[in-house]
């Protein structure tokens, strides 16, 4: 997105909020593909598709809080698990490879938080799906390749991937993790039941962040029951593996909301890596998607409907539609505008863009948290402090010329990092201050001027990074053209869901 912006004259508001508009189009265009690989038609397939982007979750992401890497993380989602299907259902083609592999670089290459997330839950699905499979499972050789094609994908993030891997422990984000009650403890205010059914989208009262809902679309789940119903015992015909599905999204559901409520402490006992997710009602992301496959699932079923059932199916469907955009329209409407309140721990989205859309936002709210941790804590003397200027976006070499304040003892400046991220000439690097910047101390001189050379240096791990991201690149463009060009057959005869009519 910087680099959107940078060539657009630095006109970086335009690219964020186009972003937004590509990241919800993509999550509709997966859910919608996974819809139609579940066999609903053209039409129907939008249904699924358009309860993800209204969900309250959905919206609050983008409108309140503004969690930006969030948002797209989430919206990944039903690209990623309808490329999977698709490449484990048919042909290998290049649009499904290439939509693939841009589902996986933006799903880990967004919000570290989420992938985390993501990674457990689909490790937890795939073996309950490889269980009811049977006889039915993919060929090895298809399940390898799948898993190849999203190593290529999530290698091409490896140039902060794999720096993360190595220094994510040294910095303060971390050690705030390790006091979990006393840092995340005050977020828990969704951990009660009817914040996550109410239908009116409710903020509490002791949110920080005022829009911030975490409503699970009720409505959609309650249609799709209504749908099994009327289609049973017919719908018995769509598959065991369809079935399956449905059921284990039921289970996934029921995981997901018992997560939601869970008191702090149970949360906390939880350990790693669940406190690495901070604070559960992040999960809702998740629900919302459940909630729309079941929904997708309960829709394939309803196919052979028809006379008063068909007739009542229509109704609830129309129902359905018209109920989201008025409450999708309601929340936006009251979503938090700029009114001049910057007391609250994330602000509005106007406020990062206060200064006008050509110079660069404000500090992002939790800058305080990516602060070293790694070097020992050094005091020192009250006004021994030094704030160097900005460098220029982009810059990897800052030099600076100044005034000592003061002739011993070491000096706390404001470059917040770490020596795994930023080296220094001029002055000896002897610790941190409790904010997590480094503490510099300056050479046995009779010399009150001081010249500071400042380099970002990321080290082996972003070196490695690099060289994967490179290689990662060129062998997933390879791979799209090389299908392009000479598309090969199926990698195993049977197809993974049955074929649509």
């Amino acid at each position: 997105m910087g680099g959107i912006g940078a060539i657009l004259g630095n006109h970086i508001y335009p690219v964020y909020v186009a972003s937004i508009g590509v990241a919800a189009a993509f999550a509709y265009g997966g859910m919608w593909w996974l819809s139609r690989l579940f066999g609903l038609s053209r039409w129907i397939a939008h249904l699924p598709a358009f309860v993800v982007v209204t969900a309250a979750y959905y919206l609050t992401d983008a409108y309140a809080r503004g969690a930006w890497p969030e948002l797209i993380a989430i919206s990944a989602v039903p690209m990623f698990i309808a490329g999977a299907v698709r490449l484990l259902s048919g042909p290998w083609r290049a649009w499904p490879v290439l939509l693939f592999l841009i589902a996986t670089v933006f799903m880990t290459g967004s919000h570290n938080i989420t992938l985390l997330w993501s990674a457990m839950l689909f490790a937890v699905v795939a073996v309950a799906i490889w269980i009811v499979l049977g006889s039915a499972r993919p060929a090895p050789r298809a399940m390898l390749a799948l898993v190849a094609v999203a190593a290529v994908g999530a290698g091409v993030n490896a140039w902060f991937l794999l720096f993360d891997l190595a220094h994510a422990g040294e910095t303060l984000a971390w050690t705030k993790n390790l006091d979990f009650l006393k840092t995340f403890g005050p977020y828990f205010y969704f951990d009660n039941l009817p914040n996550v059914l109410d239908p009116l989208r409710q903020t509490p009262a002791q949110s920080t962040t005022p829009g911030l809902t975490i409503s699970a679309p009720v409505a959609a789940f309650l249609f799709g029951l209504v749908l099994v119903w009327l289609s049973w015992p017919a719908a018995k015909r769509a598959g065991r593996l369809l079935a399956s599905v449905w059921l284990i999204m039921l289970g996934v559901m029921v995981l997901l909301v018992g997560l939601l409520v869970m008191p702090r402490e149970w949360w906390n006992a939880l350990g790693t890596p669940f406190i690495d997710i901070q604070f559960p009602y992040r999960l809702a992301g998740w629900l919302l998607i459940a909630i729309a496959v079941q929904l997708a699932i309960s829709l394939r079923y309803a196919r052979g409907l028809h006379g008063v059932r068909w007739k009542v199916a229509i109704g609830l469907g129309a129902a359905l539609v018209v109920l989201t955009v008025v409450q999708a329209s309601a929340q936006l409407y009251s979503a938090p505008r700029l009114n001049g309140e910057t007391g609250h721990d994330i602000h509005p989205r106007e406020y990062a863009f206060d200064s006008g859309p050509s110079t660069p936002p404000n500090t992002y709210y939790a800058s305080r948290y990516y602060g070293d941790s790694s070097l020992p804590l050094v005091q020192t003397q009250p006004g021994r402090a030094v704030a160097f200027p900005a460098p220029e976006p982009g810059q990897t070499r800052y030099a600076v010329t100044f005034q000592l304040p003061g002739r011993e003892g070491p000096i706390v400046t404001n470059i917040a990092a770490g020596p795994y991220a930023v080296t220094v000439e001029g002055m000896r690097l002897v610790g941190r201050s409790e904010t997590g910047t480094m503490v510099l101390e300056p050479e046995p001189s009779n010399a009150t001027m001081v010249h500071l050379v400042i380099k970002a240096d990321a080290g082996k791990a972003a070196t490695v990074g690099t060289a994967i991201t490179i290689l990662c690149l060129l062998v997933g463009i390879g791979l799209v053209v090389l299908l392009a060009l000479r598309p090969p057959g199926a990698l195993w005869s049977r197809p993974l869901l049955p074929r649509r009519r």
